[in-house]
């Protein structure tokens, strides 16, 4: 059964937290966010209400959504022992979503694989080379217009996370992957406060 998200939470990235891009330091106080839901085993999902408003960027505030105001209470508290969070943003209290929100979107992951698999191993270096590139044009094409924030994998490797927002029709009740966001198999219609 899908969550209804009836709480949220803002985090908002300092502007003079550190002397890096703003996609890095997003994707930092993201991962926090990430981190933090996994320790307490709390389901979230986040929007970003600053989206594309100054630039191309998902802007400098993640509202973190959950199921309601003690689950909600609990990532923020996990937030707050995250080492080295306090240097990087700030978060809000915990409010509850208004009963007659009218309008809904999703943010949907849209991380592009980078080329050949690094596993893969029976490829020639001249064929994968061209596959390389056919994919590196794919990738250019696809996240066009979209913005980024930089994040690492649980082994380790950094990505590139590209994130794409859309209007919501009716009540899309999906679960959000561990990022807290929309599959494209699985829309999560979160409310626009």
């Amino acid at each position: 059964m899908a969550t209804a998200y009836m709480a949220y939470f803002n985090v908002s990235v300092n502007p003079d937290a550190q002397d890096m891009p703003q996609a890095v330091l997003l994707g930092a106080a993201w991962l926090h966010v990430h981190k933090a839901a996994v320790g307490v085993a709390t389901p979230f999902a986040v929007a970003f209400p600053d989206w594309m408003s100054k630039g191309f960027t998902m802007g400098n505030r993640i509202r973190v959504f959950a199921e309601d105001k003690p689950s909600a209470e609990k990532i923020l508290d996990a937030i707050g022992r995250v080492p080295g969070h306090r240097d990087l943003a700030d978060e809000t209290i915990v409010y509850g979503v208004p009963g007659d929100v009218v309008w809904r979107e999703a943010f949907l992951m849209r991380r592009l694989p980078s080329g050949v698999s690094k596993n893969r191993k029976t490829v020639a270096l001249e064929h994968a080379r061209e596959l390389q590139e056919h994919a590196r044009v794919r990738r250019m094409a696809e996240q066009r217009g979209l913005p980024f924030v930089w994040m690492r994998s649980s082994t380790g490797n950094q990505f590139k996370l590209v994130v794409e927002r859309v209007a919501v029709d009716g009540d899309a009740s999906g679960r959000p992957n561990g990022y807290g966001l929309s599959r494209s198999t699985q829309i999560v219609g979160l409310p626009v406060v």
